[in-house]
């Protein structure tokens, strides 16, 4: 005869099965769901699944709050990579099943080398797979553009490291204007995951507005820097059609996102200081150029300089020369006029004897001093007798002497 049950008494018979075979805690391997955090109390919705992706089984359970500060304590930053949302975890756990709820895991303990052991093992798969999908250089290869202006920021609007990255960039000490541009996203959690390719695309879309990507978050703890190792954020950041500058971490840290990126720094403040330290070695650039002209010209200058004194010491050499040459040709040409004018007063000089010497035979003083002599009266010089008048006074020249007559 089939037996009747009522199904709360159904539920108290599978009860009482339970708590028989189950008195004591059991580790049980699935993977998160779905976590909810309510009133201190998680719920988590554990499953697990083939190699194809298919559920094949599906649970409930919860952490009750009693235990959550025990474990954040022991747990530290590992506690939020245990409780996330698409994580596989080893929990130790108490199987209970409640008439009125049903099945259920009530957790006890985290296994969180398990939990890490995953992640770095889908890590791995990661990079494995877009380093053959060729997505792990990718974004490598778009060169930076000589200068920085109009930036594109990934992150989110009210993150400390999005305004540490705004303070540094804009209070730079060189003066350089920036235009930038927020695109909000989660920074982590498990929006991450489905949101941030969504927003690469929205940059993406609008990639000539911009020079460069920055994806920037703040500080946090370092297992929020998983959200960053998903595939579908690294091949968003590797297909993006402009260079992407990651700030997402710590120095110590680096995620798969990180690896893709064109460029990669510690921190927001870092990735500001980057854009600066990139501008100001062009800057610099310039300044050498200009350097370099100002030098090249001043010794193109100093050269010409150089050239302009030897080619005027030539110049005063070949007048030197020259003046020299033309001295010596007007010394002869002066020589020869001296010599043809001595010639010439020379050959005057005897025309003049020659029609001097009858001049000189016929002096007065020449004749007189034969004997002859000159009469003069009254101032005139006597050349007739008849002209004498013997009773006036006379002068009578003789050979240069002269004596006078009735005085």
């Amino acid at each position: 005869m089939t037996s009747r049950f009522t199904l709360y008494d159904l539920h108290q018979y599978i009860r009482r099965i339970f708590y028989l075979n189950f008195e004591e805690k059991i580790w049980v391997e699935a993977e998160i769901a779905e976590s909810r955090y309510h009133n201190g109390h998680f719920y988590f919705s554990f499953v697990e699944k083939n190699e194809d992706g298919e559920l094949m089984a599906k649970a409930s359970g919860a952490l009750w709050r009693s235990k959550v500060p025990s474990l954040r304590y022991r747990l530290k930053d590992r506690f939020e990579m245990v409780t996330r949302t698409g994580n596989k975890v080893r929990i130790r756990c108490g199987v209970e099943f409640h008439p009125r709820y049903g099945y259920s895991l009530i957790v006890d303990e985290f296994d969180p080398a398990y939990t890490e052991g995953f992640l770095y093992q889908e890590r791995i798969k990661t990079i494995a797979r877009l380093r053959e999908e060729g997505l792990l250089e990718k974004n490598h290869r778009h060169p930076l553009p000589t200068v920085i202006q109009r930036i594109a920021v990934i992150s989110s609007r009210t993150a400390a490291g999005y305004q540490d990255f705004l303070h540094q960039l804009r209070d730079n000490p060189h003066g350089y204007q920036f235009d930038t541009r927020l695109f909000p996203c989660p920074m982590q959690g498990d929006q991450v995951r489905s949101r941030f390719p969504e927003v690469m695309e929205e940059v993406s879309a609008e990639a000539d507005a911009y020079d460069l990507v920055i994806v920037v978050r703040g500080g946090g703890a370092t297992i929020d820097l998983t959200d960053f190792d998903h595939y579908e954020v690294a091949a968003a950041i590797a297909r993006a059609p402009l260079p992407v500058l990651s700030g997402i971490g710590h120095e110590r840290d680096l995620s798969v996102a990180d690896m893709v990126s064109a460029h990669r720094v510690k921190t927001p403040t870092a990735a500001a200081e980057f854009i600066i330290q990139h501008n100001l070695k062009y800057e610099r650039s310039l300044e050498e150029i200009f350097q370099n002209i100002i030098r090249a010209g001043r010794d193109v200058i100093h050269h010409e300089n150089r050239n302009i004194q030897t080619a005027g010491f030539q110049i005063y050499q070949n007048i030197s020369r020259c003046l020299k040459e033309e001295s010596r040709l007007t010394d002869r040409i002066l020589y020869t006029i001296h010599e043809a004018l001595l010639r010439n007063v020379h050959r005057e000089q005897m025309e003049i004897h020659a029609l001097s010497a009858p001049i000189m035979t016929h002096n007065p003083f020449e004749i007189m001093k034969r004997g002859y002599a000159m009469i003069f009266q009254q101032g005139k010089r006597i050349t007739m007798l008849d002209d004498l008048q013997q009773e006036k006074p006379m002068t009578i020249v003789m050979n240069r002497q002269k004596i006078e007559i009735n005085e």
